[in-house]
């Protein structure tokens, strides 16, 4: 499992049924921290996790 990257930038999610999606079929569980981010004719943002950065 690789190493999750932290991000600092704004996203738009324009017309997008499902923008993110966490832990489906054989992955793991999964993390997303949502700041800053819009939505335009979108789903939601799915999140899970604190948004901490450890290690």
């Amino acid at each position: 499992m690789g190493e999750a990257t932290p991000c600092t930038c704004t996203t738009t999610f324009e017309n997008v049924s499902d923008p993110t999606h966490l832990g489906e079929g054989d992955s793991d569980p999964g993390n997303i921290v949502a700041r800053n981010n819009f939505t335009v004719g979108s789903g939601p943002i799915l999140t899970a996790g604190t948004g901490k950065i450890t290690g």
